[in-house]
C-alpha cells in the first residue's frame, strides 16, 4: 500500500507531464478551452524590488505549468514534514518532564 508520500512523489515524473501535453489539443477540443499561454512579463513595483535581479519567466507553456505543478505536489510534503517535526518536538517537551 502506498503511503501519501510515496504516493505524491511517484506522481513527481516527466512523463505524466509530457502525457498532459500530448493529449492537451483533444481536451481542448473537447472542452472548448482556449490554447495555453505564458502571461506577459511583468515587473514588480519599485518598493517591493530589491537588488537588480531580474525575476523567474518561463520560457514555453511546458514550463510554466510544469513549475506549477510540481509545486502544488510539494506543499504537502513539505506540510507533512512541518507536521512530523512539530509532533517530535512536542514529544521530546513531554520526555523533558520526566527526566
Amino acid at each position: 500500500m502506498l503511503t501519501q508520500k510515496k504516493l505524491i512523489e511517484k506522481m513527481r515524473n516527466e512523463d505524466d507531464i509530457k502525457l498532459f501535453f500530448e493529449h492537451l489539443p483533444k481536451l481542448q477540443s473537447s472542452t472548448g478551452t482556449e490554447e495555453p499561454y505564458i502571461p506577459r512579463r511583468k515587473r514588480a513595483p519599485k518598493r517591493f524590488e530589491i537588488g537588480d535581479g531580474i525575476g523567474y519567466h518561463a520560457d514555453s507553456v511546458e514550463e510554466l505549468y510544469k513549475n506549477q505543478y510540481y509545486e502544488a505536489l510539494d506543499w504537502p510534503l513539505l506540510a507533512s514534514k512541518i507536521n512530523l517535526s512539530n509532533q517530535v518536538m512536542q514529544c521530546t517537551k513531554i520526555w523533558r518532564c520526566f527526566f
